[in-house]
């Protein structure tokens, strides 16, 4: 996969750069307004600063006083991380490992970064909505329709990880499949009390070994998922706190819009604010599906392709992705700084992750 990531990275930058020629994209970077380039990063360091905010928002029900600190750390930690991995895979698993091991409590981590994505989501949905209504005119054919079904889906896992019939179900799978293993085990067990025919003594244990795995890992699944359950049911009776969630979801969402609205402006160009409404949260979305090294080549084929059907430059709206790219990169250097420190994941003196 790993290879697969590169190969589609390379690939399509390649095929850009080959379309447009890397002189132009040179020029045009060169040519940018340094201002909005100090702007961009100026974005990007609120960015991150409101992500920690929005959440910690998500914490403040929970036993665990995670202070500012050590979130920011985690938060920058992973994004510099992200950089090199999967993207958003990668933040997400490096920011639930450092919440584990200052909280010890991996059910609450998991659940927090869980409901802190759901959220994301779901306000990516809606300024694409919103973009689509502001349009006088439709440019790019059926985002709507996609927004919808994206909503659709999300909302689909609102109500499952929320509804307690589905919470019963999924135990029911699990429990079942526990059953059949015990059941197996105990025909296992049954044979070796009477004598197996079976002569190879290694063939025995390797069926003893794959079957006590099996058990292992069913009974930790179950148990680890009734601790996600628990976790979750603490946000199920606040409504209040899911809906300033919500509102600080649309502001980061439009931080990030803010800071690919500052990459346009510094390479010289100018869309109508319904435009970046409309791509940057289908940009993000493509993002998402980890197909790439963090998300390059796939930024920048998708920023091309639906920004020249509100007018733009093709190789212009290259640069201007390139521009953002790299300060992406940059804006992450204090989590190498926390990595190479030796600080990179903090705990507090009796941390570690629970079992």
């Amino acid at each position: 996969m790993t290879i697969v990531r590169v190969v589609v990275s390379v690939g399509l930058l390649g095929f850009l750069f080959y379309k447009t020629g890397p002189d132009k994209i040179v020029d045009a970077v060169r040519a940018a307004d340094p201002w909005m380039v100090v702007a961009i990063f100026a974005l990007m360091f609120a960015e991150h600063i409101h992500g920690t905010y929005k959440w910690m928002i998500l914490l403040r029900h929970t036993a665990s006083n995670v202070p500012f600190w050590p979130m920011i750390k985690i938060r920058y930690l992973s994004a510099f991380i992200g950089t090199f991995g999967l993207g958003a895979v990668t933040i997400e698993l490096v920011r639930m490992y450092g919440l584990a091991r200052y909280t010890s409590d991996l059910a609450m981590s998991f659940t927090s970064i869980l409901m802190d994505r759901l959220l994301g989501l779901t306000g990516l949905s809606l300024m694409i909505l919103f973009g689509v209504v502001m349009e006088s005119r439709e440019r790019v054919a059926g985002i709507e329709y996609w927004a919808i079904g994206a909503l659709v889906l999300i909302l689909a896992g609102w109500l499952a990880i929320m509804n307690p019939w589905f919470r019963r179900l999924t135990d029911q799978l699990i429990l079942f499949k526990l059953n059949m293993v015990k059941k197996i085990n105990r025909s296992f067990e049954e044979r070796q009390e009477s004598g197996d025919p079976q002569p190879d003594k290694l063939v025995r244990r390797v069926k003893r070994g794959v079957i006590r795995l099996l058990l292992s890992v069913l009974e930790m699944v179950r148990d680890k998922q009734n601790k996600v359950y628990q976790s979750l049911d603490t946000y199920r009776g606040r409504p209040g706190l899911l809906a300033w969630g919500m509102v600080q979801s649309l502001v980061f969402n439009v931080l990030r819009i803010a800071v690919v609205w500052a990459g346009a402006l510094a390479v010289g160009i100018e869309l109508p604010i319904s435009a970046y409404l409309v791509v940057v949260p289908a940009v993000i979305f493509a993002m998402l599906i980890p197909i790439s090294m963090a998300g390059w080549g796939v930024r920048e084929a998708m920023f091309v392709s639906l920004f020249t059907l509100y007018g733009a430059d093709g190789d212009t709206v290259l640069a201007m992705s390139l521009l953002v790219g790299v300060c992406a990169v940059l804006s992450t250097t204090p989590g190498a700084v926390i990595l190479m420190t030796g600080t990179a994941i903090p705990s507090k003196p009796n941390g570690g992750i629970a079992p």
